[in-house]
């Protein structure tokens, strides 16, 4: 899905992030903004860039819905409230692509709140997943990309099958039991780090944590993967 919004020349990612709240009826909280091209994820952006100057004008800039970060007394708030209340966090609405600028906004009054972590139960973490095929060094990236609201502590085979239910769409009959591992390349830390299927907890590995600890504010705290 296309939208465009409006947003002064010496605006802010703040203020960016609320245009696309405001278009796409989404708690700007739960708006991940990422750079992305053909072959992956390139920059994240957080409300500590404050100047608009860093993206330019062909940029490729798209907006992601992330789950909502329940506190357990949320959880149980929403479920007492409303019996039909969706919690399966892995099925979410869409990307957004905002190449184009056209709706005005508002200077927002106040920051969006930052999610806090869940209490009393394991901690889970968002990814946002895009698929690649490589030859030798050059990759290209392939289907959608999506997001994963996974326990921290999953093992390698139960993340494996998450992204290949993301995938079913794109694979043949089959393709669950017959496809071998493959590796997952985190993104936005220093050099190329990949997440291999012998890591018993790879969403554990000191990379991954890196990136997650590396979000500014503003967004949720997230880890961007190609596998």
């Amino acid at each position: 899905m296309r939208v465009g919004v409006a947003v002064p020349l010496s605006g802010t990612v703040s203020r960016l992030r609320q245009a696309v709240a405001q278009e796409t009826k989404i708690p700007a909280q739960q708006i991940v903004l990422t750079e992305m091209y053909s072959d992956g994820f390139h920059r994240s952006f957080c409300d500590d860039d404050e100047d608009l100057e860093i993206i330019q004008e062909g940029d490729s800039i798209f907006a992601f819905e992330t789950p909502e970060l329940f506190r357990p007394e949320q959880i149980r708030s929403k479920r007492s409230g409303s019996p039909h209340v969706n919690l399966n966090q892995n099925n979410l609405k869409y990307g957004t692509d905002i190449t184009r600028m056209s709706t005005q906004i508002q200077e927002p009054t106040t920051p969006p709140p930052s999610p806090n972590k869940n209490s009393g139960q394991a901690e889970k973490i968002v990814l946002l997943v895009c698929n690649r095929a490589c030859a030798g060094q050059q990759g290209r990236r392939f289907g959608n990309p999506f997001i994963l609201y996974l326990e921290r502590t999953v093992a390698w085979d139960t993340l494996q099958k998450e992204i290949l239910e993301k995938m079913k769409h794109l694979l043949r009959p089959g393709a669950f039991v017959q496809v071998g591992p493959f590796t997952l390349r985190v993104v936005g830390v220093v050099g190329i780090t990949y997440l291999l299927p012998q890591e018993e907890q790879p969403l554990c590995h000191p990379s991954v944590e890196r990136a997650y600890k590396s979000c500014g504010t503003g967004g949720p705290p997230h880890c961007e993967n190609c596998s």
